[in-house]
């Protein structure tokens, strides 16, 4: 089975962070559980309630999510992650539209948390970084360069539709489970 995880968080790691805790901080979390096949088992989403720090308003205005509205509606981090976990053991792959940023992001947060998790020993693919994705979007834009598409346009091109409610976990890990199944179906990966 394919876990699709979309994370938003409180910014952007430094260019070269040098140990988890230099990672930013979890906002929300989505994930889809997948058959081959693309049936959806199940979903989650969850704003995550902040514990001693802040999302920064530059921030909130890319993902809609202020920390008074995190304290208000989200769950404790432990329980978000408990929920991943439980989602982990059905799994078989992470997959993601850069799925480094994801992964560090919430392997940061269960370092901090002290919980032990098999998350680090799942293999994982990248509907961004995949060499096959970018020579695809390339060809599909006519240029002769490689470069690492949005969510948003590789959905596009797939689709020939907008995406709609971009930056909201759960709204983007369907988007990226839909992206995968097609450039499956299209033979791309």
């Amino acid at each position: 089975m394919y876990l699709f995880v979309d994370t938003e968080t409180t910014g952007l790691p430094p260019s070269h962070p040098s140990h988890l805790a230099q990672w930013p901080r979890l906002v929300q979390l989505g994930w889809i559980l997948s058959e081959e096949t693309g049936e959806v088992i199940m979903q989650d989403t969850a704003i995550v309630r902040p514990e001693g720090y802040y999302i920064p308003d530059r921030v909130t205005r890319i993902h809609g999510i202020s920390t008074q509205q995190a304290y208000q509606q989200g769950i404790s981090l432990n329980d978000a992650l408990q929920r991943l976990t439980q989602a982990l053991r059905f799994s078989h792959y992470l997959i993601g539209h850069n799925i480094d940023y994801d992964y560090h992001v919430l392997l940061a947060e269960f370092h901090r948390k002290h919980i032990d998790t098999l998350f680090s020993n799942y293999p994982r693919f990248c509907t961004m970084k995949s060499p096959q994705v970018m020579e695809f979007v390339r060809i599909m834009r006519g240029t002769n360069h490689r470069q690492y598409p949005k969510l948003s346009d590789l959905y596009r091109l797939l689709f020939d539709e907008r995406v709609q409610h971009a930056h909201d976990a759960l709204a983007d890990a369907k988007t990226c489970a839909d992206c995968f199944f097609q450039l499956k179906k299209i033979g791309v990966i």
